[in-house]
């Protein structure tokens, strides 16, 4: 299966190492050291299946010659000048494909820092899924006509650190992964890597330790490696720390998780403490937006009802000054018959005057049919007077009942005045029809004049008082 590995070190005079050596080394040459003229050569070395210096401007250079310019651009006695990155290729891909994916990591290399990239890759010299690259980078920027720069100190973790800069790690180790991912996943395997720890990624393994060629090589023979069993010992202490520290982690956890639900139980009691306070203010202010509502549904309903009263007392007023308006308009009516009323009596009178008087004059019976007669019209004359005199009472009476509606008091009044006239009234047609009686009577039985004289004399004093007596309202 495929793994990550990515490792940067350093190519120091210090340590008595020699970027000339190491990229004989790599990539199986034999190559001159113009600085010191040895010869380094490794061309026994076996599984070289690829080397290949990128640069920027794409230019094919001699390795010796190169690196021998490399070793001379740097002066000091414990200068870097090289820097190689050590990366594992997926045993899952190809050849080819492991090939192009060591050269396309070292043009990103050059292409991020500016510097040149010797890359070599190596089969497995033991275990088969061992395929690896080794990408040598020069510490000096190289320009694309060849010429070298400064020292690319983002490279120099040293200066990260102090000027607190990301290291160049930082940015190798992702662009790795993403590269030979993305290898894999062009070549249809489902095997990915990931840059990230074990314990970044929540796997609980040991990891495991880089044994290198010859370890491996008495490992899979049988034979006895004091590296072998240092490094198995320090597994097994990594494992065992893991395991410590995995402990405790599970204990912190449970102890983190104990503390957040005991917060969460807070929280959850102050959100539902909140939420209930705010229940209780939003039913408060609906029924306080109730009460007003019903407020103000009161007040305008008081208000349309006073309003209603007051249209009504309008109207009651409208009505009883109407009311008040027909009673007078009839009153005047009323008084307006008076005339024709006197006028009928006068000419009653009259005619009672003449009936007598002819009586006197005449003593034909004759001349009495012809009294009577004319007496008969003038009764007539008053009957309608007085008809006409009980229809414009109709109407007072019409308007008095209005009147009434509004105000009680005119019914009382009206009453008082109706029980009045009908009283005078009654007493007045009593001695009219009484008179008439007499003085039919008398005619009848022939009366003598002396006494139809006396009967006259009677029914004029009848209709003198007679009119004076209606009250007149």
């Amino acid at each position: 299966m495929a793994i990550y590995h990515a490792s940067m070190t350093a190519i120091q005079r210090s340590t008595g190492r020699s970027s000339v050596a190491a990229a004989a080394y790599r990539a199986g040459e034999m190559l001159l050291d113009e600085s010191t003229g040895c010869v380094h050569d490794y061309t026994r070395k076996r599984g070289v299946v690829h080397a290949q210096i990128v640069m920027l401007g794409g230019q094919h250079v001699q390795r010796g010659e190169f690196w021998s310019r490399v070793e001379k651009k740097h002066t000091r006695k414990d200068a870097t000048t090289a820097r190689e990155l050590e990366i594992s290729l997926p045993c899952e891909l190809s050849m080819h494909a492991k090939i192009k994916l060591a050269v396309a990591m070292a043009e990103a290399l050059a292409a991020e820092y500016g510097v040149a990239a010797d890359v070599c890759v190596h089969a497995p010299s033991g275990d088969e899924r061992n395929w690896h690259a080794h990408i040598l980078m020069s510490a000096c920027a190289v320009k694309k006509d060849g010429t070298f720069g400064n020292k690319v100190e983002v490279l120099d973790p040293i200066h990260c650190a102090r000027r607190k800069l990301p290291t160049a790690a930082e940015w190798i180790r992702p662009r790795w992964e993403k590269l030979a991912n993305e290898a894999l996943e062009l070549a249809g395997k489902s095997a990915r890597i990931d840059h990230r720890s074990y314990d970044a990624q929540g796997i609980t393994a040991v990891p495991s330790s880089h044994l290198g060629p010859a370890v491996s090589g008495l490992v899979s023979r049988g034979e006895n490696s004091h590296v072998a069993n240092r490094m198995a010992d320090q597994a097994a202490l990594k494992a065992a720390t893991l395991l410590a520290r995995q402990v405790l982690n599970a204990e912190a956890a449970e102890t983190l998780l104990a503390a957040q639900a005991q917060q969460a139980q807070l929280e959850l009691e102050a959100e539902l403490e909140a939420q209930a306070a705010q229940e209780a203010v939003e039913a408060a202010e609906q029924a306080r937006a109730a009460a007003e509502a019903a407020e103000r549904a009161k007040a305008a309903q008081e208000a349309q009802e006073r309003a209603q009263a007051w249209a009504e007392r309008d109207q009651a007023a409208q009505a009883q000054a109407k009311a008040q308006a027909e009673v007078e308009a009839a009153e005047r009516a009323r008084q307006a018959l008076w005339p024709a009323y006197d006028r009928a009596t006068v000419e009653q009178r009259q005619a009672g005057e003449s009936l007598f008087a002819t009586a006197m004059a005449i003593p034909k019976i004759s001349g009495w049919q012809r009294a009577i007669e004319v007496y008969e019209k003038a009764l007539g004359v008053l009957a309608k007077a007085q008809a006409v005199l009980a229809k414009a009472g109709e109407r007072l009476a019409a308007a008095l009942a209005r009147l009434e509606a509004v105000d009680p008091a005119v019914r009382e009044a009206r009453e008082a005045r109706e029980k009045a006239t009908r009283q005078a009234y009654e007493a007045q047609q009593s001695r009219i029809a009484k008179s008439s009686a007499d003085a039919a009577a008398a005619h009848a039985r022939g009366m003598q004049r002396g006494s139809v004289f006396t009967a006259h004399h009677q029914v004029q004093d009848d209709q003198e008082r007679g009119p004076d007596d209606v009250p007149r309202m």
